[in-house]
């Protein structure tokens, strides 16, 4: 049981997890369920990143039909990359929606809140890029 843990690969934000590696990670949660008395507690750690990793494997926001949507998509993503303090991440979810539609991040109220935000405190090495995204986007810096 301790290797279930002890083996735990942590997938870093953004990145995709294999088919593969997901898969062996449920069979270790599933062990962990199975040879434990105190699963519920063990599980508690083990299967939030999962499902969300398992999750990300399965939605491709490229395939988002509507360039609006997709646009406001990258947009709330980027919130909660913010919410977390991955301001980096949030950032490039910006950047993804402008690049899909600069009129949606345009006049979206959260997004021009947002980049306030990061010119106030940018991410490390990338001041001059939120200074250019949000004069793309019209946020006075």
């Amino acid at each position: 049981m301790q290797a279930a843990f002890t083996d735990y690969h942590v997938v870093a934000a953004g990145a995709r997890s294999s088919a593969q590696h997901l898969s062996e990670r449920l069979r270790q949660a599933w062990q962990v369920r199975h040879s434990s008395p105190d699963h519920r507690t063990q599980l508690g750690a083990l299967l939030p990143g999962l499902i969300r990793d398992a999750q990300g494997t399965a939605f491709d926001a490229g395939q988002i039909v509507s360039v609006p949507r997709r646009s406001r998509h990258f947009i709330e993503v980027a919130r909660a990359y913010l919410q977390r303090d991955e301001a980096t991440a949030a950032f490039t979810m910006l950047n993804k929606s402008e690049e899909a539609a600069p009129e949606t991040i345009r006049y979206n109220g959260f997004a021009r809140e947002m980049l306030h935000e990061l010119l106030k405190h940018p991410p490390s090495g990338l001041r001059d890029d939120v200074r250019e995204l949000s004069r793309r986007v019209g946020v006075a810096a």
